[in-house]
């Protein structure tokens, strides 16, 4: 009988090989492992591949370069003045001369004034959020409304024939733009409801993802920094309260893992233009 362990020869997938025998030859782990590094090798080693992985080191270069030349020497000199201290250079010549390292603070006291103004603007929930949802002033109308509101007025039209009534033309054209005007006024309404749920619900979503905490961490650094940055939405999972419904019928409270909206503010030092 032939070995049941013979190895798998690379490619086969799944850590099979054919039957021998009537019997499945069956690779282990390592076997699996070395054929899929030898696959990825044989991938890799192709031009395209070879040619885009140079260009991505060259670029991370060019940048991470320029960032401790030009960016990161900019945003150091930034965030002493923010936190009034002075350049070590600076610094040294002022003891070497005797004088005074008292830092008067001027660039403190005009960021943190930058950053009330903005946040005063440009925060707030409820009805002093600095947005608002509307619908457009054109409602479009749903293919199957539309064709309701012609068997309404269809369904009309022939209940007045049954009784004797002829409209005329400029009567019939009346009556079609007074259901039409009917049926959008309708729409307007139910689109102006939709759109207050849904900023109560945008609202929500900003409050759970801590959009206002980070949103104050990008003012800062941009009163701060020569730019700010925030990311998101960035979906995470995060630990929420749920009702649930017990073996007893009772509704208990318990937490479960949901995929959740979140904002954060991303580190200028962090950044590689």
């Amino acid at each position: 009988m032939d070995n049941p362990t013979q190895p798998t020869t690379p490619g086969t997938g799944l850590g099979l090989t054919p039957y021998i025998n009537g019997i499945m030859a069956v690779s282990s782990v390592s076997q699996m492992l070395a054929a899929e590094k030898a696959q990825a090798e044989v991938a890799n080693s192709k031009p395209y591949i070879t040619n885009l992985a140079s260009h991505i080191r060259d670029q991370w270069a060019t940048m991470k370069t320029a960032k401790m030349q030009t960016v990161e020497p900019r945003l150091l000199q930034c965030l002493r003045q923010r936190r009034g201290e002075y350049d070590p250079e600076k610094l040294a010549q002022i003891k070497s001369q005797g004088g005074s390292d008292i830092y008067l603070m001027l660039s403190s006291n005009k960021a943190r004034a930058a950053s009330s103004w903005v946040r005063d603007v440009m925060s707030g929930t409820g009805s002093d959020k600095p947005w608002h949802l509307q619908p457009t002033p054109v409602v479009e109308m749903p293919p199957d409304v539309v064709q309701r509101a012609y068997q309404t007025m269809q369904m009309e039209l022939e209940q007045a024939a049954a009784a004797g009534i002829q409209p005329t033309p400029d009567q019939l054209e009346e009556f079609v733009e007074a259901r039409k005007g009917m049926v959008l006024n309708q729409l307007r309404e139910e689109a102006v409801e939709k759109s207050e749920r849904m900023e109560v619900k945008m609202e929500d979503q900003l409050a759970e993802g801590s959009f206002h905490t980070e949103f104050n961490k990008f003012i800062d650094d941009l009163a701060t920094f020569p730019y700010a940055m925030m990311a998101g939405p960035v979906i995470k999972k995060q630990k929420t309260f749920k009702w649930v419904p017990s073996a007893t019928g009772e509704f208990v409270l318990q937490t479960a893992d949901e995929l959740l909206p979140t904002w954060e503010r991303v580190d200028p030092f962090m950044a590689y233009w």
